[in-house]
């Protein structure tokens, strides 16, 4: 079943995350989750780009090195993050307690609530087949 999923991106080093990037067209979120493996991304995956300040449909050729290496250096924190805070709270460990994981994101993903850092309206955006919310004003298309 993991044989279909992509590398754990906390294994990739900076170069390799360009090489998965290299070539690729489409838009940075619907492409750059389907080619990392890591389950938590499911959960994890609006809050990388947010930090890094990049829009989801961003496509990728459009992407810049610092941005690359700043989504990148942002993705290796969230996740670092969720293993050290042990998962979400509906999931259990080894030993049967919760996860302690709380929003990976310093704002409330609701539509109309003010980002924290600017204070922008948050907007939900399709993306591919499902929505995401994101800072217009941090997030500029």
């Amino acid at each position: 079943m993991v044989g279909k999923l992509g590398p754990n991106a906390l294994d990739l080093s900076l170069e390799e995350f360009r090489g998965l990037l290299k070539g690729r067209r489409g838009a940075i979120r619907p492409s750059c989750w389907t080619r990392i493996g890591s389950p938590a991304s499911q959960r994890l995956r609006p809050a990388p780009l947010w930090r890094a300040k990049i829009h989801p449909l961003r496509p990728i050729p459009s992407l810049s090195g610092e941005e690359i290496a700043a989504l990148w250096q942002a993705l290796r924190e969230i996740l670092q993050g969720s293993i050290e805070a042990g998962g979400a709270p509906f999931e259990l460990n080894l030993y049967g307690a919760k996860g302690r994981l709380g929003r990976p994101l310093p704002v409330s993903l609701e539509e109309g609530t003010p980002c924290q850092v600017c204070g922008t309206p948050l907007a939900k955006i399709r993306t591919g087949s499902t929505g995401s919310y994101i800072c217009p004003g941090c997030q500029r298309l």
